[in-house]
């Protein structure tokens, strides 16, 4: 029998591993096949257009239309779907349409804004600002495809797309630095002005510009590009929260200003 004053022996606290995965090594370890696109089958096609289940489900579309009002019960919870779950047509027919809706001002207001007027602006002539905005859309909409549907390369550990809902388009990062160097490029004559009766200055349409910066930002596209291929662990370690959310703060507020005029 053991001394009571002898001390205990010191034992080793438990380990818990959340990530089933963590003790891998290589990321081609991991099974990753069911998040890439499969074309679905002709059986699969037959359920969703051939029976009711497959066009309304069982989904209460009531809560779609109907307002949550404090006090008001809500009598049958929605369900939640799942990254691969399927959805009933009517049911994701509405739900695109609405995120179709919501997604067009973030989409378009960009071109709006880089080709209106001012020493800021491309000022370009009204069919040159409608082919920017149908560009942003039509470009848009396919990248959207790739990004949610996701590819792999080949028998290889890469994928192109995230295989989630989300949508590619303009960005109003770029808004700050196309500004920046337009107002540069008018006050060192590269872009044409000209002065009106009045004495105003009238700023031309600057093609010119905006072939610049298309060709700037194809070669600063290879810098994505190359990092999309470190680890995850390794930008995290670049790019860490305060680094990224300083940045969407002063892009935010330099924004303020576009917003206002």
């Amino acid at each position: 029998m053991a001394d009571i004053t002898q001390a205990p022996e010191p034992r080793a606290s438990p380990v818990y591993i959340l990530d089933p995965h963590s003790n891998r090594t290589r990321d081609e370890d991991v099974d990753l096949s069911h998040t890439t696109g499969k074309l679905p089958t002709w059986q699969t096609i037959q359920e969703s257009i051939g029976t009711r289940t497959g066009w309304f489900g069982d989904y209460d579309y009531g809560f779609l239309c109907m307002p949550t009002l404090p006090g008001m019960r809500v009598s049958k919870v929605p369900p939640f779907f799942g990254l691969n779950d399927k959805l009933p047509l009517v049911l994701a027919i509405i739900m695109g349409f609405q995120h179709a809706l919501a997604m067009i001002a973030g989409v378009v207001t960009p071109a709006i804004i880089m080709s209106g007027s001012g020493k800021n602006g491309l000022n370009f002539p009204p069919e040159m600002r409608s082919q920017m905005i149908s560009t942003s859309l039509i470009t848009s909409g396919l990248l959207s495809l790739v990004q949610i549907t996701r590819f792999r390369f080949g028998k290889s550990r890469y994928f192109v797309g995230t295989g989630l809902l989300s949508v590619v388009g303009t960005s109003f990062i770029f808004l700050p630095v196309l500004q920046s160097s337009v107002a540069t490029m008018y006050e060192d004559g590269f872009c044409k002005t000209s002065i009106d009766a009045a004495g105003s200055t009238i700023y031309e349409s600057c093609p010119e510009a905006w072939g610049r910066f298309l060709g700037t930002c194809m070669i600063c596209s290879l810098l994505p590009i190359i990092l999309s291929f470190l680890p995850p662990r390794v930008l995290k370690k670049v790019f860490p929260p305060i680094v990224t959310g300083v940045t969407v703060m002063l892009i935010g507020v330099h924004l303020v200003t576009s917003g206002m005029a």
